[in-house]
């Protein structure tokens, strides 16, 4: 007795199959970034910029320094960070902060909380909303440097007392924040 042949019966619309194929290779040969890559210019210069800030500030509380004669400090960082903030901008304008939808929506609103708890520096226009997670927070640490510099002018022949620790740490903890998300950025999370 003779086996029964298998036809193949052709599908009536091909297509359907072969764009389902393509739209499927696409996507599993795709990878999607959420977030930029780590940028080593600005892990390395805010780095040194944290260890700078942290040794100025020491260095003010014992020898208390006038902002006049420590010009020179503010002039070398303020140009820095502004191109560091730059820098961000330009390689993700329009990103977003992976926080907004990990946390809630939590760090956007702190951003915006800690920008309106002073005044920008400057009367510049708020940028909190502008770039991805790296942007925001050099903005931020740009800004709170800039503050810190004109309490250290206010302070006059006092300098930098020892015991205003407030200023200065509101300086390091955006810093420490940048370098944060930056590691994170390196380790791909």
């Amino acid at each position: 007795m003779a086996r029964p042949r298998a036809f193949l019966i052709p599908h009536p619309r091909p297509e359907q199959w072969l764009l389902v194929l393509l739209l499927y290779g696409a996507l599993v040969g795709c990878t999607v970034r959420l977030i930029q890559p780590h940028d080593e210019v600005i892990d390395r210069t805010v780095s040194r910029f944290h260890e700078e800030f942290l040794r100025f500030t020491i260095e003010q509380g014992r020898t208390r320094g006038t902002f006049a004669a420590n010009q020179a400090f503010y002039d070398t960082w303020q140009p820095r960070l502004t191109t560091l903030t730059a820098r961000a901008l330009a390689a993700n304008p329009s990103g977003r902060c992976p926080g907004t939808e990990t946390f809630g929506g939590l760090f956007p609103r702190s951003l915006s909380a800690a920008r309106g708890a002073a005044p920008a520096a400057g009367g510049r226009v708020d940028a909190a909303s502008v770039g991805d997670c790296t942007a925001q927070l050099l903005k931020l640490l740009e800004d709170q440097f800039e503050d810190f510099a004109k309490f250290h002018n206010a302070q006059g022949a006092l300098g930098l007392p020892p015991e205003a620790r407030a200023p200065r740490e509101l300086v390091l903890t955006s810093a420490r924040a940048v370098l944060y998300v930056e590691l994170a950025k390196k380790q791909g999370k």
